[in-house]
């Protein structure tokens, strides 16, 4: 949870352009919040997994051998849940709300900070956070550019001056409104192409702090303490206040179902307990959620469900301890039992015929692959046996991810190939071009996955055990497995940094057609700086709408180009119609500018031409992730080879569960050091590299433990 707020929490300061600085205060004030939600499911996880571990060390055994009962687990039980239910209580009514009035004004200074940051004469131009077709621009003289990019038309304003307005709604979080007087500009209509000329007193723009998602999101009465709920009545203020008396009440509960279901036989009921407790948490908060809504939608045995629920689990944990407790007994089987035990065996027969046929086939081809193979094999039995187990593992692994994909893209796109008449291949072509972005982030994982499950079942088969007594090392099992490696390398390498760029561009063109609009979110923003030429583009598909920044008569207040055409179209301060302008090389000085609509779709070589002209923190960060992501699966392997042996009889779960840990932390550190790249507050290089420079540095400090 904390680790899922400071990629959020960083994603939202630098998309406002706040400072690096403001993280840990922000953190720290939500940390309370975060430790009432968090408290239930840590009850549940740690009864459980405590009750396993006595369990499988028969301790609960020999207890009961010796006539312990009930009362025995009961009232540990009593006193741990009393504890967590004065820590839930005083977390509740006391730290929660008054870290709700910390965080709010922390979020107005920081609010105002970013803005005056960005907003001064002669900075850069600013793109509000979640509105990519808006920009402002502060000239060295003060006036004010406001440029603006709709389905309906384009608008260039230009204001005299400027104000600022502080709110203080703390139900909807804090805002500041930024106040435009004595402005001036034109509005280009796109349908009727008819030119608007606008002249107006003021203009108010509001900015607030978007809010950061979580399962359960936060009331805005939070910040309220509890006698002021009761004053003032409401429904937020029910659900406030139901939140505070059932979450601490609901630790305790979850905490006696968990020891309740880690109850099992010591040889037989092994694991299992995170997907138990993920199970009774998941369940949990579904029924807070659905208790929730109907509160919210004016019923009132909303309130009533939000505090009884606790007492239900409290009740199913009394229950299931009790039948846990119980002398085994053997129950008849019941009908759908009876179904499948006759009808199971000639299923699995057939199953059991079918495999038998397909692997002779496939031995039969290898065979004949292997027969045609001119030469022999270079590096022997050990190199030609191991790079088959990382090329197996390793493709396992991103078949397993493409399918996931393509379901959930299937399942994310469904109603809109339905609604607007689309044929399956369009999708699947769709789907293949759309696996740019996808496999960007993908392959550093698939590599670590296919190399810890391959390691993994070196040690599980013992044939890593049997290597070592024979004298082969770990490096010399990687020097006669590195063509394979390498290979996969280079190919992850020449994907991002050729292939994606020229998948992205006909993705795009599908999406659109698919969709009936352009995508929500791009890589970098629509937006071009060009600053030798003083104009401020808008890249909208092969379209492109210039916004000169300069003083009102100093040029045309608007421009409008297309790719492939020779010259622009103009439209003068005080024109009523478009007019042919100047030709597109001295717009674009560039080849690569003219010749490219998005820095997505842009080759890496002319990116670098692009960023020539047009410095860009946003297009730096891409253009470097296509250089140096390659890095991201030896850096994470390095970091796992300390836990990537397991032992012969442990299996390989303990390996994958330390391997998606490790990926996740990678994904979250890169998310906060792409962040930062992106909002210029580090070089670009350094962003990019410093989350696999943090995971090989974590290599190094381990080196002591790989056994080899």
């Amino acid at each position: 949870m904390l680790a899922s707020q400071v990629v959020q929490t960083s994603r939202d300061l630098f998309a406002q352009g706040a400072a690096f600085r403001w993280l840990i205060p922000l953190l720290v004030t939500s940390l309370p919040e975060i430790f009432g939600l968090v408290l239930p499911m840590a009850a549940v996880l740690g009864g459980l997994m405590g009750t396993q571990h006595l369990a499988e060390g028969s301790e609960l055994v020999a207890s009961q051998g010796l006539g312990s009962g009930s009362r025995v687990i009961l009232k540990p039980w009593a006193i741990l849940a009393l504890l967590l239910f004065g820590l839930g209580t005083l977390n509740a009514h006391f730290l929660v709300p008054g870290s709700s009035r910390l965080l709010f004004r922390l979020q107005n200074q920081m609010l105002e900070e970013a803005q005056t940051r960005f907003l001064r004469p002669g900075a850069p131009p600013y793109y509000p956070p979640g509105s990519p077709t808006h920009a402002l621009w502060v000239a060295p003289s003060g006036s004010i550019h406001l440029m603006e990019v709709t389905p309906e038309g384009i608008q260039h304003l230009v204001a005299e001056r400027m104000s600022w307005t502080r709110s203080e709604d703390r139900a909807r979080g804090p805002a500041l409104t930024l106040n435009l007087e004595s402005l001036s500009g034109v509005r280009f209509q796109r349908t009727s192409g008819s030119v608007l000329h606008l002249r107006q007193e003021s203009l108010a723009i509001g900015q607030t702090v978007p809010p950061t998602f979580r399962p359960i999101p936060p009331t805005p009465v939070r910040y309220l303490d509890t006698p002021d709920l009761i004053r003032t009545w409401s429904r937020e203020s029910a659900t406030e206040l139901s939140r505070r008396l059932a979450l601490p009440l609901a630790a305790g509960a979850l905490l006696l179902l968990g020891i309740a279901l880690g109850f099992g036989h010591p040889r037989f009921h092994h694991g299992g307990a995170l997907v138990k407790s993920l199970m009774v948490i998941l369940g949990y908060y579904l029924g807070l959620k659905i208790f929730e809504n109907a509160l919210a939608g004016g019923h009132g045995w909303g309130f009533a469900g939000l505090l009884l629920l606790p007492w239900v689990f409290m009740a199913a944990g009394m229950l299931l301890l009790a039948r846990r407790l119980r002398p085994h007994h053997t129950h008849r089987r019941s009908r759908i039992a009876r179904w499948v035990s006759l009808v199971a065996p000639g299923t699995a027969r057939l199953f059991q015929v079918g495999w038998h046929h397909l692997t002779r086939n496939m031995d039969r081809l290898r065979d004949l692959l292997a027969r045609l193979r001119p030469g022999k094999q270079s590096h022997g039995v050990l190199g030609a046996w191991s790079r088959g187990l990382w090329w197996r593992m390793w493709g396992a692994t991103l078949a397993t991810f493409l399918v996931l994909n393509l379901l959930i893209e299937y399942a994310s796109r469904a109603g809109d190939l339905s609604k607007n008449g689309i044929q399956i291949y369009v999708f699947i072509k769709f789907w293949i071009l759309n696996l740019s972005n996808f496999l960007g982030i993908v392959l550093p994982i698939v590599f670590v996955f296919g190399a810890v499950l391959a390691l993994g079942e070196l040690a599980v088969s013992r044939e890593w055990t049997a290597l070592k007594a024979g004298g082969v090392s770990l490096l010399q099992l990687v020097r006669v497995t590195g063509g394979a490696l390498l290979l996969v390398l280079a190919g992850t390498f020449v994907f991002q940094a050729v292939l994606a760029p020229r998948m992205s561009g006909p993705a795009y063109t599908l999406h659109r057609e698919m969709r009936r609009k352009a995508p929500k979110r791009t890589q970098s923003r629509p937006w071009l700086h060009l600053g030798n030429t003083g104009v401020l583009w808008h890249l909208e598909g092969k379209e492109r709408w210039g916004f000169p920044l300069k003083a009102m008569g100093e040029g045309p207040v608007l421009l409008r180009w297309a790719l492939g055409e020779e010259r622009s179209q103009t439209l003068p301060w005080n024109g009523l119609a478009m007019s042919p302008g100047p030709a597109a090389i001295d717009l674009f000085p560039d080849r690569a500018l003219r010749a490219y609509a998005r820095a997505e779709e842009t080759p890496t070589l002319d990116l670098f031409r692009w960023q020539r002209w047009a410095p860009d923190p946003e297009r730096a960060t891409l253009l470097w992730s296509r250089l140096l992501a390659w890095l991201a699966g030896p850096s994470l392997l390095f970091a796992l080879l300390p836990f990537a042996f397991p032992a012969p009889r442990a299996g390989r779960g303990r390996a994958l569960g330390y391997a998606l840990v490790v990926c996740l932390l990678y994904l979250g550190a890169q998310a906060i050091f792409n962040g930062a790249a992106q909002a210029g507050e580090v070089p670009a290089p350094f962003g990019v590299l410093a989350p696999m420079l943090l995971f090989a540095g974590f290599g190094f400090w381990n080196l002591n433990r790989i056994k080899t």
